[in-house]
């Protein structure tokens, strides 16, 4: 799903950090303002003074602005440093209403790891579980991270919960 921002930081910020750093990372961060925000409000963080890690978070994006930027040709970047073997994902939590994730959201989820670990076998993907949020109930993040949880199980992925 088009979105200006996402569109934005893609094109004029991502894919150019890719391609002018080849070999370089090791890790990649991909999702929304819980990764983007490492290079802002965690500016002095130690994370940023390590130059193996590739930060691809876009603040406000919902599953389907990352999927479109997947589409846009994230991965097909990513594809050309082979020695990139770890990618932490948190996305979804944009998506979060107090119904929780609507079953298309969560099967847009499933679609988009599903794709990168076909286009990145050698990458091990870690999906990160939601964060509680101000003004949704804790079972709604329960069970979204429960999906989340199922989609990680389905691909072989990691499941990083917090809390507990």
């Amino acid at each position: 799903m088009f979105k200006q921002r996402s569109h934005d930081t893609h094109y004029n910020t991502h894919l150019p950090l890719i391609a002018s750093n080849p070999g370089q990372y090791t890790t990649a961060l991909l999702g929304s303002s819980l990764m983007e925000r490492f290079k802002t409000t965690g500016a002095n963080l130690s994370i940023n003074k390590n130059p193996q890690i590739l930060n691809l978070g876009v603040s406000g994006d919902k599953i389907q602005n990352v999927q479109y930027r997947v589409n846009q040709g994230l991965v097909d970047a990513l594809k050309e440093h082979r020695q990139i073997k770890l990618i932490y994902v948190q996305m979804g939590g944009n998506n979060l209403d107090k119904n929780g994730l609507r079953k298309e959201d969560v099967e847009s989820y499933g679609q988009l790891i599903k794709g990168l670990c076909a286009e990145l076998p050698d990458a091990a993907i870690v999906i990160t579980a939601l964060f509680v949020q101000r003004g949704l109930e804790s079972r709604v993040i329960e069970q979204a991270n429960n999906g989340l949880r199922g989609i990680a199980a389905e691909n072989g992925c990691e499941f990083l919960p917090f809390g507990d």
